[in-house]
């Protein structure tokens, strides 16, 4: 499989990730609005880096800059997927059920750790520059 094609398909579980965190959001902003919004942030974040991803490298046949690109939005996904991973679990506004703050936790720690892999494989395969 070329990068191009592999990294189409990391993006892609990259955005159904974002979608259920986008979900799991509206679901904790009835509970309250605050966590839900920090949800819908991070959700969104991911699913705009994922996303933007498919137009940048559509045309592109330099793999080196597949590869720069790629390497951009999977910065993009790994630092709000952090910044997630820190949120998540935190009780900043009230305690509450933590079932959804585990499963959204869970989604970002693959998130991360796929976006962390896409960008050693990005350097290794499409010899890409690791700097944004």
């Amino acid at each position: 499989m070329n990068f191009k094609k592999y990294i189409q398909i990391t993006m892609i579980i990259v955005v159904v990730i974002s979608i259920v965190i986008i979900a799991l959001g509206a679901v904790k902003w009835s509970e309250n609005p605050y966590t839900g919004l920090i949800y819908l942030i991070v959700g969104v974040i991911q699913f705009l880096g994922g996303v933007l991803l498919f137009p940048r490298i559509a045309k592109l046949e330099d793999m080196k800059e597949v590869g720069n690109r790629s390497v951009q939005a999977n910065w993009l996904v790994l630092s709000i997927g952090i910044a997630g991973m820190a949120l998540f679990m935190a009780p900043f506004f009230r305690l509450e059920a933590m079932a959804i703050p585990y499963i959204a936790f869970i989604l970002c720690v693959i998130s991360v750790l796929l976006s962390g892999f896409n960008i050693f494989t990005a350097v290794k395969k499409a010899k890409a520059r690791m700097i944004v």
